[in-house]
């Protein structure tokens, strides 16, 4: 559960496939990271949506680019990750 960035990491731990982050095998844990739900309070979900609309010098600065569709822009946006398998939010 998060607000406005939180929400933003919250939804973006939520969605991505632990196969891309984490493992569950690291440090002797074997439980899947995959979490049972998601509240993302306002968080930006599209990133290069956000990037067009209101926030380009916030997030070229946080992410080091200009470029709207780039491969970190995308990676970085929880949509990116949306699938059946999600959960609810």
């Amino acid at each position: 559960m998060g607000e406005s960035a939180g929400g933003h990491l919250a939804a973006l731990l939520g969605l991505s496939d632990e196969r891309q982050w984490l493992d569950g095998s690291r440090g002797g844990v074997s439980q899947s990271p995959r979490v049972q739900a998601v509240v993302d309070m306002f968080g930006p979900s599209d990133l290069k949506l956000t990037f067009e609309q209101h926030w380009t010098m916030l997030i070229e600065h946080v992410f080091n680019t200009s470029d709207p569709e780039s491969e970190t822009i995308q990676r970085a946006s929880p949509i990116t990750y949306v699938s059946k398998q999600a959960p609810p939010s």
